[in-house]
């Protein structure tokens, strides 16, 4: 399976790491130093539960574009950071990709389909300009709730 982690940071480093030891053929979103080390160290895991320990060296970019459609994009990024992403995140999801956001807070698209009287209702505060409601259709979402200790270590 094709999956591209955008924002591995210590949520999605952990993801992509596990998805890598498990054969699935993984690309990192990341940026700065962050990426710098990514790309020159690769990905160290320190797997505490499912021995998954180990130095994985996965392509590496700021730029999503990169790598193509994917079956799966993971968005590890801070919930106040996934706007100015989402678009440029276009080239990665094609008919069939599922998006899942391993995000904090409450998801933009949370009451999409919700099928009560709140249905399709979006929640201005966290997409004022429906930037996001546009970048991404919500059928490509699954949700997620992310319970994990993690850090990122220089």
């Amino acid at each position: 399976m094709k999956v591209c982690i955008v924002g591995a940071g210590s949520v999605g480093a952990v993801i992509g790491g596990k998805l890598a030891a498990t054969g699935h053929d993984v690309a990192l979103i990341a940026r700065g130093a962050h990426l710098a080390a990514l790309r020159e160290k690769g990905l160290a895991l320190v797997d505490h539960v499912d021995r998954h320990s180990g130095t994985y060296r996965l392509a590496a970019s700021d730029e999503p574009g990169d790598f193509g459609v994917q079956d799966l994009v993971v968005i590890g990024l801070k919930a106040h950071a996934i706007g100015a992403m989402l678009p440029r995140m276009r080239p990665l999801v094609g008919r069939d990709t599922v998006v899942v956001p391993a995000i904090n807070g409450l998801p933009w698209w949370y009451f999409y389909k919700e099928g009560g009287p709140l249905d399709g209702a979006r929640v201005r505060a966290l997409d004022p300009d429906g930037t996001m409601f546009e970048s991404l259709d919500c059928a490509h979402l699954l949700g997620c709730v992310v319970h994990i200790a993690a850090e990122v270590r220089a």
